[in-house]
């Protein structure tokens, strides 16, 4: 096992490797397991790069992602203004799109399915894909006529959550606040992790190139 301090002058990085016993004396590093090992070491140095290279990306991007909550929250409330007044236009919109988009999507899989390539093979499976979704176009729209009255019913309820929204502003917070705790919460249990490995003992296995981690019991 040997242990080196980073560029930066952080912790020591402790490396686990396998070693063969020369003259009673002189231990030296296992050819076969060199390899791997020196893999093993790319990889994670590779992983820690990668890591650096977001977090550094997100601190950049930082002013960006806060400004894009702010714009959410806005747009959301045009959406429950737009849905307090035009509920049942919106939902009827987004049924006929839903609809009209698996036709579309069948009809595509359809031609794709029947048009022969330039070795003249025709995909046989994309047809039967759009024979699904047509089917299950017109299982949704039959769907569709049987429950009218639930949709009407559907729709008065999303007038009221939009009223009550518009009206308690302060709901919005809700989930941004669990969110921020949730966070919190990690990065508490994260620190309280590191806290009782550091307390351990790090010990080296012969055959693998990870340590692991032992306590002693007083």
């Amino acid at each position: 096992m040997a242990s080196s301090v980073n560029a930066a002058g952080n912790a020591p990085v402790i490396i686990v490797y396998d070693t063969n016993a020369y003259f009673g004396r002189v231990c030296m590093p296992s050819l076969t397991k060199y390899a791997s090992l020196a893999s093993f070491s790319s990889s994670v140095s590779s992983s820690l790069g990668s890591m650096e290279k977001y977090s550094s990306d997100l601190i950049s991007a930082r002013w960006v992602i806060l400004g894009s909550m702010g714009v959410a929250m806005v747009v959301g409330f045009i959406y429950l203004l737009l849905v307090r007044v035009f509920a049942g236009v919106i939902v009827f919109v987004t049924i006929v799109g839903y609809l009209l988009g698996l036709v579309v999507a069948g009809y595509l899989c359809y031609v794709k399915g029947t048009t022969a390539d330039s070795t003249g093979y025709t995909n046989t499976n994309l047809t039967y894909v759009a024979y699904g979704l047509w089917g299950v176009s017109a299982l949704f729209a039959l769907m569709f006529c049987c429950f009218r009255s639930q949709l009407r019913l559907a729709v008065a309820i999303v007038k009221t959550a939009g009223v009550f929204v518009n009206d308690v502003k302060s709901i919005i917070i809700v989930p941004v606040v669990g969110q921020v705790l949730i966070i919190i919460f990690f990065i508490v249990w994260i620190i309280g992790l590191a806290l009782i490995f550091s307390t351990g003992t790090v010990t080296g296995q012969v055959s693998k190139p990870f340590a692991t981690v032992t306590f002693t019991t007083n």
